[in-house]
């Protein structure tokens, strides 16, 4: 949360322990010309016009699979003014939902819903869509970690196993990747992808230098933002 006047910029981190701190600008604004820049770049996550024109872009007449959308109401109406023939899939920044257009939505015998779809039925829309090529999925990881080199990010976890084409694939993607492109992986291990895994004959932990299977990830329930995660009252209802 962002707060702009004349002199100073306020910056609440996190409300519930009441964390603020102001800071004064002792450089002719370039501190509140910086915040405006980061409102700028949050609106655009929120921009409606701006995300469907960017999608629009990226569709070519063939299956469109888009991440990291933050969810701002988009429906299948949005998605079908691109496309009524071919499927496209947006996933949320979370994970736990998706929102596609009618193709999809008629693949997997959801043709009543607006598009928006939570944690099991978003799944199966996941599921439905064409599987990536292996190189394919070797490029994205390359692109991947060339990004995160770009920021000086040498390490990471991923949870990849299971959401594109399982267990045995993708395994084989990261080691082609890192071939190229030196990461320390730390793969997660879905629960649904154990039986792949031992199925493989593969050792645990170390597959490579810079290649590790870790901990399995059991999944109970949800998140907060597509509000399936289990709380003690219910959420606050919606506009």
């Amino acid at each position: 949360n962002i707060e702009l006047n004349k002199k100073y910029f306020r910056l609440t981190m996190n409300k519930k322990i009441g964390y603020k701190k102001r800071f004064k600008n002792q450089n002719l604004g370039e501190d509140t010309l910086a915040i405006k820049e980061i409102n700028s770049l949050l609106n655009k996550l929120t921009d409606k016009n701006l995300i469907l024109s960017t999608i629009k872009k990226a569709f070519h007449g063939q299956p469109l699979y888009v991440q990291g959308y933050h969810d701002i109401g988009l429906t299948k109406l949005d998605l079908d003014a691109i496309s009524s023939s071919q499927p496209i899939l947006i996933r949320h920044a979370d994970y736990h939902s998706a929102t596609v257009n009618s193709v999809l939505l008629n693949c997997i015998g959801l043709t009543e819903s607006n598009g928006i779809l939570h944690e099991l039925d978003a799944a199966k829309a996941v599921f439905a869509m064409p599987r990536h090529s292996n190189q394919t999925l070797t490029t994205m990881i390359t692109n991947a970690i060339e990004s995160l080199h770009a920021y000086g990010i040498t390490g990471g976890h991923s949870d990849d196993l299971h959401y594109f084409n399982g267990f045995k694939d993708t395994v084989e993607a990261f080691e082609e990747a890192l071939k190229r492109k030196p990461f320390r992986a730390h793969l997660l291990m879905h629960h649904e992808e154990v039986q792949g895994f031992i199925q493989s004959g593969r050792p645990w932990l170390d597959q490579s230098p810079y290649l590790q299977l870790v901990a399995v990830k059991i999944f109970y329930d949800g998140t907060l933002s597509s509000q399936t995660a289990l709380m003690a009252h219910a959420y606050p209802k919606q506009s």
